[in-house]
């Protein structure tokens, strides 16, 4: 669970990093997981 939580943090962590261009990836790796 906190292995969970601390993944998701860094994940975000990259999201708000990299940006839109990053986000992407996101989508097309994991599928709609973020709006």
């Amino acid at each position: 669970m906190l292995a969970f939580g601390a993944f998701t943090a860094f994940v975000l962590v990259l999201v708000m990093a990299a940006g839109s261009p990053y986000r992407q990836s996101w989508h097309d790796r994991f599928g709609e997981t973020q709006p």
